[in-house]
């Protein structure tokens, strides 16, 4: 009798260690990572090799966001309210913002007409309008301590512990009742246009963002200090990431649920990459973990769920 094996993330696909943050794909499926220590991790043919580019920084500075406009154009940003740029897809950067506060930026993102918005800790976003050369701090008071922002469908969202807004402009926002009070991720299903939101718990909007309902609780199931803090999505496939070996999966837009096998990386992945063949997982909570895990997409699709949850 052949015995059933369990879907899970593997390693290799990038090696050496550091600990990492979050991640993007530019030009050519070049891949930026934001580290701790000042680091960004630049990986040009994956599997092949890894370049460590040292910022200057020094320790303090830990780089939490990563955010590329798929043409060239790439910005890290982090502890300190510290921002990176780099216009020629990676290979070099420059410090463009560097405050004093040990206040956080923990995400980017890039919008159209060389727009990026960066997500604060504290209070408002800071903004850019010429690809992430030079930046303002909007202190909008509504939105406070923003975790993620991401542009999905030509709007910019943004997402704190409690709240989700949404701006057409990056300037006004307004609140999205997403029936799971905040996020710490968000993403946008191209195949079922969908979009998705998940903190304490995972909602979803059928309706281009007009309402939301909630399609899973995290907490009944993994306590209340489950969070999850990646999502990507393709075909009718929606996989989230979190803390504590975290792995949810949906095969059907998120009506129903189930959890993938263990992986190797050591308190939870921070990000999810995806590229036409796999889906890649990055940030770590422990220096010597893998630095990357990924998972196909195939296999994705084949896998023989560990638990499978009902609503």
């Amino acid at each position: 009798m052949n015995e059933k094996k369990e879907t899970t993330w593997q390693t290799g696909l990038i090696v050496g260690p550091g600990a990492t943050r979050d991640g993007a794909i530019g030009k050519n499926g070049v891949i930026v990572l934001a580290g701790d220590n000042g680091l960004i991790y630049r990986i040009p043919d994956v599997g092949k090799s890894r370049q460590t580019i040292n910022s200057g920084l020094g320790n303090w500075f830990h780089l939490f966001g990563a955010a590329t406009d798929g043409k060239g154009l790439f910005v890290t940003v982090g502890r300190g309210r510290v921002i990176l740029a780099s216009t020629n897809n990676g290979v070099s950067w420059s410090v463009v913002q560097q405050k004093s506060s040990d206040r956080s930026i923990y995400k980017a993102t890039f919008g159209g007409n060389n727009l990026v918005i960066a997500a604060d800790e504290e209070v408002g976003y800071h903004m850019s309008t010429d690809g992430g050369m030079t930046w303002t701090h909007n202190q909008d008071k509504k939105l406070s301590a923003l975790r993620t922002i991401e542009f999905l469908k030509g709007a910019f969202y943004a997402g704190s512990p409690t709240k989700v807004w949404r701006s057409a402009d990056g300037v006004t926002w307004s609140k999205v009742e997403t029936q799971s009070n905040g996020a710490r991720a968000l993403a946008y299903n191209e195949q079922t246009e969908t979009f998705f939101a998940g903190g304490h718990a995972i909602s979803r909007s059928i309706d281009g963002g007009t309402t939301w309902e909630q399609v899973f609780d995290l907490e009944p199931v993994y306590g209340d200090k489950a969070n999850i803090m990646g999502i990507t999505c393709f075909d009718d496939v929606v996989v989230c990431t979190g803390g504590d070996m975290l792995t949810l999966i949906s095969k059907d837009n998120g009506a129903t649920w189930g959890q993938l096998g263990s992986y190797p990386s050591k308190g939870g992945f921070l990000g999810l990459l995806q590229t036409a063949e796999r889906i890649i997982g990055v940030g770590i909570f422990e220096k010597d973990s893998e630095p990357v895990c990924y998972i196909e997409k195939a296999t994705v699709i084949e896998a023989e769920l560990i638990r499978k949850i009902s609503l």
